[in-house]
């Protein structure tokens, strides 16, 4: 599995090909159920953001595993940059994705940062 995540890590050959650095890594944004649908977990990204903007970040990378994940991504203008189904290397890496709750697509987003502390007017 290990294999199989480094393959497909926001670290990986092809974001560092980007060269932009330094990179903010997003990870395990959760919001309890009782106050889901509420806007919470946008809010607490887009903090998120800001606080890696702040920084110094110029990227912002996240990997996620659900449709509703996706869609708030989406709507905070993250762009898909990756796509795996963990059925089509399934056998390539011994998976049974049948015991995986839930979906097997994982998409690694980005977003490029807004740079809003590096200055404007460079002398």
């Amino acid at each position: 599995m290990y294999q199989l995540l480094a393959r497909f890590s926001p670290h990986g050959k092809e974001i560092q090909e980007l060269g932009i650095s330094p990179i903010l890594e997003l990870f395990a944004v959760c919001v309890h159920k009782d106050y889901g649908g509420r806007g919470i977990a946008a809010m607490i990204i887009k903090k998120t953001l800001e606080l890696g903007d702040e920084q110094g970040c110029r990227l912002a990378v996240v990997q996620i595993a659900n449709s509703l994940s996706e869609k708030i991504y989406n709507r905070l203008n993250f762009q898909t940059f990756k796509v795996l189904d963990l059925d089509t290397v399934a056998d390539e890496f011994d998976l049974d994705t049948s015991i995986i709750p839930g979906e097997t697509i994982l998409s690694l987003m980005v977003k490029n940062l807004p740079s809003k502390t590096s200055n404007p007017h460079p002398q």
